[in-house]
């Protein structure tokens, strides 16, 4: 169950708990993929994402090995394909 329910972005429906549970329960494995597939962020964010990806990448980073610079780029790179 989702415990933390503080909203990631103002005005938008997903919450901080789901972030943990994406990467501990539906098998996210980069930034992208939590914050394009498992919330869909970037297509209802008029800032895609940009804003809070630093933020998250830093959170998730200890329970995915990631490096934030690493998943930062990709998720940067990745955005290229999905529309404004």
């Amino acid at each position: 169950q989702i415990q933390n329910r503080k909203p990631i972005i103002e005005g938008l429906p997903y919450v901080e708990g789901e972030l943990e549970y994406a990467a501990t329960h539906e098998m996210a494995m980069t930034l992208t993929d939590v914050l394009a597939r498992r919330t869909r962020m970037v297509l209802l964010d008029s800032n895609q994402g940009r804003g809070v990806a630093e933020k998250i990448a830093h959170r998730l980073a200890p329970l995915m090995g990631w490096k934030v610079s690493e998943q930062v780029k990709a998720f940067e790179r990745d955005l290229e394909d999905y529309p404004k």
